[in-house]
């Protein structure tokens, strides 16, 4: 058990909340109801599921490509891409946790949902191309940023200047390269981008990309960017972005999120429960868990050894989800060799986490005795409910190997609630006197996509009195109360 003692303080809630409910403004699902609960356990699926694997010798340190879970062609159905070394596999969607044979994608790399929409995605790696994944093997791409200096690892597509148009952030960084990186942000207009070469990265903060997540830090409704940098020590820290109409400027004295380590992923979400978006680093030797707060800046929770945060162990992936449904944020972190000759990072082999969070703030691993702990180079980690019972499945892709697709094998006692609502909403659901804060995202640690919905872990209650979703730059106020659990709800804006 690694212990980490987290401030569980509920957030603020005004004694006299006026309650002004919108429920035409809502679209409830189905109740799933759970007549048969079992324990949290898990079935490994990738062969059942038609996933592929490599049919070539892999090289050295392989980094593989991105992952993505998305409905690309609204059907209601979800789409599957992943990446092995220099190519991808894409997978139609047919049904829950169902897909058709896959199409092979010549390259593989970071991955993004297209700003423009449609069945398109945005796969960087010596560039950043627009594709249409169905195309296979003969798909011509849309250049949207040239070979440069560095590799494309780091995608964020948001609306940064609050102009109602996405934007685009690329971050390229190289081993190799010790000066003239090159971050690029693609602002979005109604004629379409606009390259800005802006001094988004100044000499001093060089830095190598690696990935990129969008937050909002300081809840003023404008979206956040947080960029994590390899090899800090030597190349520069970590970078927090603030958003603005002016665009995005550099946080100056934001506390810990300024850590100059080896990060390879990160995930925003609130851990502890205090209302306040949090940040999850898989990094290599030491990963880290920096606690926000209404001041704006980020407070390092000290290191807890091995597991979850990894000594010994490089780690790439991890993602903040409440996997067991109980009200409580777990992790699931993916870790792998750093080459694919020496088995190991550290001459230790190396298997992905899911850390389960405990009452007290402690986090448990309870991959071995779920069958989850297979040795492997993992990178990318997705967790989202494929196959419709309520619990989140667990998608674990390979720099070297096939995808592990582990489906929840039953609804379980701990019940739970989805809301989708588009990107960057913030939403609150009020339960047995319990309230949690998500902001809705698409994206997952490490280069991958996932569908924009926030998923809720309700424990033992059955029921929801209240759920609230707040747009963002207040562009609108929902409400709805007094409804049943076990099941999704949808803003009508983000669905129709």
């Amino acid at each position: 058990m690694i212990l980490l003692l987290l401030a569980c303080a509920q957030p603020e809630v005004p004694e006299e909340d006026p309650v002004t409910e919108t429920p035409d403004a809502f679209a409830l699902g189905p109740v799933r109801a759970c007549q048969s609960p079992q324990e949290l356990s898990f079935a490994e699926a990738s062969e059942s599921l038609g996933l592929r694997g490599p049919d070539q010798e892999p090289s050295f340190h392989g980094e593989g490509g991105g992952t993505l879970l998305a409905d690309l062609n609204d059907d209601g159905h979800l789409d599957l891409l992943y990446g092995l070394e220099n190519r991808s596999w894409f997978h139609w969607g047919t049904g829950p946790a169902a897909f058709e044979p896959a199409i092979e994608l010549p390259f593989a790399g970071g991955v993004a949902l297209s700003p423009s929409g449609g069945a398109k995605v945005l796969i960087g790696i010596e560039r950043l191309a627009e594709v249409d994944p169905s195309a296979g093997a003969d798909l011509g791409y849309t250049e949207l940023v040239a070979p440069g200096p560095g590799i494309v690892r780091a995608p964020s597509v948001a609306d940064f200047d609050g102009d109602g148009w996405p934007d685009l952030y690329v971050g390229r960084g190289h081993p190799d390269l010790a000066s003239g990186r090159e971050d690029i942000l693609l602002w979005g207009s109604e004629q379409g981008f606009a390259q800005d070469t802006a001094e988004l990265v100044s000499p001093e903060l060089s830095g190598e990309a690696f990935d990129s997540v969008i937050l909002d830090f300081d809840q003023d409704g404008w979206t956040d960017l947080y960029v994590v940098n390899d090899r800090g020590a030597e190349r520069g820290a970590n970078r927090l972005y603030r958003g603005s109409a002016q665009g995005l400027s550099l946080v100056q004295d934001c506390g810990a999120c300024a850590i100059a380590h080896s990060p390879m992923g990160v995930d925003a979400a609130d851990v502890n429960g205090d209302g306040w978006v949090d940040l999850f680093i898989a990094a290599t030797t030491e990963n880290q868990l920096l606690l926000g707060g209404p001041d704006g800046r980020f407070v390092q929770v000290p290191p807890m050894g091995q597991s979850a945060f990894s000594l010994d162990s490089m780690a790439w992936g991890g993602v903040i989800a409440d996997v067991d449904n109980d009200g409580l944020a777990d992790l699931w972190v993916a870790t792998g060799e750093q080459s694919y000759e020496d088995g190991g990072s550290f001459g230790v082999p190396e298997t992905p986490y899911l850390q389960l969070q405990q009452e007290d703030g402690s986090f448990v691993d309870v991959a071995p005795e779920l069958g989850m702990d297979q040795v492997g180079s993992w990178r990318m980690t997705v967790a989202h409910d494929l196959n419709e019972d309520g619990v989140l499945d667990l998608i674990l892709s390979s720099s070297f190997e096939t995808p592990l697709l582990w489906l929840s094998q039953g609804c379980t006692a701990q019940s739970w609630l989805e809301v989708e609502a588009p990107v960057m909403s913030r939403v609150e659901v009020h339960s047995d006197g319990q309230v949690q804060v998500a902001w809705v995202s698409n994206e997952s640690s490490f280069q991958s996509v996932k569908p924009a919905v926030a998923h809720f872990g309700l424990g033992s209650a059955q029921d929801v009195e209240r759920v609230i979703v707040e747009l963002p730059l207040g562009g609108g106020h929902f409400e709805i109360g007094e409804i049943s659990a076990r099941r999704r709800v949808s803003l009508l804006s983000a669905s129709d």
